[in-house]
């Protein structure tokens, strides 16, 4: 329990604060000096803490308190053969219904009569980020270059790196499948903008949960509007959220009908958007499947536009496949970092990084387990620690190719 506790106020943290990038010894009403700011390695070394306090909850065991959570979390650790054990990719979910054909052609052909698209994502199902990745370098050729995401906090502490992506600037972001879209983005020069609910827009967690949730959504359209429409009506976004936030219809909470970001957005600018889920059916065959309702003619409870429905999940050697079939390659890791009695996390960067980029690939090695990374062709460093820390201090260099 305390573990889980303790995961919970770090996310906390992480996605709505400046996620401890700076510190001061007195709040800002005492004093006018300047915040220090954290060592690189203080950073990476709190991130990486974070994960490990995670993981020991690992053997308090799952519940259905816990287990959306856990889920997510070895989402972020690599383990999407862990993730699908807890929460299977079509549990509780339909059936797509007929394919409209190519789906990343046909969102940009459907987000040309819009200027506001918005696409989910399952927070524990880091395949659909590279979806998201797909669709948003295509919609960039159709004059989108607003990239809005729910995970960004940096707009609350200051501009961030115009081109890696950085551990500190959001909390999902800090997966590596979501850090290669956002250094995606960056290298297309995407215009980056951050609105999620600010603390001080956080009115009071004593609050019941549909009233919480009412406030963070109107949160979240005030600081989209703030940051962008209200002084560019013809902006060009997409916009890449979790979930419910996607929907342009109200969704029952307990006894309550609660219209969501989307939706509230859709009424402040008087644009109808684009709006696209990832978390509402599965593709029953191999491939992608772009549609307008399940398979049983219901449009999906998340009440949007359209709907990408992924095939469901093959591992080989405890990797999901997918990842193969999108290019990566199999890379052995070191064999220094295997045959440990503890848990080890290993991460994968690219040679040159900073050591709070977000790594290539990272992966949770439980004991006994003798996995691979997943890498694209390039050269990188490769590093590893136990709780108690990192095993060199030197990386062992990789170089990966197709031969």
């Amino acid at each position: 329990m305390k573990i889980i506790c303790l995961l919970f106020v770090f996310i906390a943290l992480f996605s709505c604060s400046d996620n401890i990038l700076y510190f001061t010894e007195s709040t800002p009403e005492e004093t006018t000096e300047k915040p220090k700011k954290l060592s690189e390695d203080y950073l990476a070394n709190q991130n990486r803490g974070f994960l490990f306090n995670f993981v020991a909850g690992i053997e308090n065991g799952v519940n259905e308190d816990n287990v959306s959570r856990m889920a997510q979390m070895l989402g972020m650790l690599g383990r999407e053969d862990l993730t699908n054990s807890l929460l299977p990719r079509n549990k509780n979910l339909p059936e797509c219904g007929s394919s409209l054909g190519d789906p990343v052609a046909e969102i940009v052909k459907q987000a040309r009569k819009t200027s506001i698209v918005i696409i989910n994502e399952a927070h524990h199902q880091p395949r659909d980020r590279d979806f998201i990745r797909q669709a948003v370098q295509a919609l960039y050729g159709a004059g989108y270059h607003i990239y809005a995401a729910e995970t960004f906090n940096f707009a609350f502490r200051g501009k961030p790196d115009p081109k890696l992506p950085i551990l500190h600037e959001g909390f999902y972001s800090s997966e590596p499948i979501f850090g290669r879209l956002i250094r995606e983005v960056k290298a297309l020069e995407f215009e980056l903008v951050a609105y999620e609910q600010k603390p001080e827009q956080n009115i009071s967690q004593d609050l019941p949960m549909v009233e919480n949730i009412k406030n963070r959504e109107a949160a979240q359209t005030e600081n989209l509007m703030a940051a962008i429409f209200t002084e560019r009506s013809d902006a060009k976004v997409v916009i890449h959220v979790g979930f419910r936030h996607a929907a342009e219809d109200p969704i029952r909470v307990q006894d309550e009908y609660i219209p969501w970001m989307a939706a509230r957005l859709k009424a402040a600018t008087g644009i109808d958007p684009l709006t696209i889920s990832l978390t509402d059916c599965y593709a029953s065959d191999d491939e992608i499947v772009l549609s307008t309702a399940t398979k049983d003619g219901q449009i999906g409870k998340t009440s949007t536009d359209l709907m990408v429905g992924m095939p469901l999940y093959s591992f080989t050697n405890n990797r999901p496949d997918w990842r193969r079939k999108a290019g990566d390659i199999d890379v052995a890791i070191p064999e220094q970092f295997l045959g440990q009695s503890e848990l080890v996390i290993v991460e994968a960067r690219r040679l040159g990084d900073t050591v709070i980029t977000v790594p290539e690939d990272r992966v949770l090695l439980l004991p006994g387990d003798v996995i691979p990374l997943l890498l694209p062709s390039g050269q990188y460093q490769v590093e590893a620690w136990t709780k108690g820390g990192k095993f060199s201090e030197k990386p062992v260099i990789l170089t990966v190719s197709q031969n």
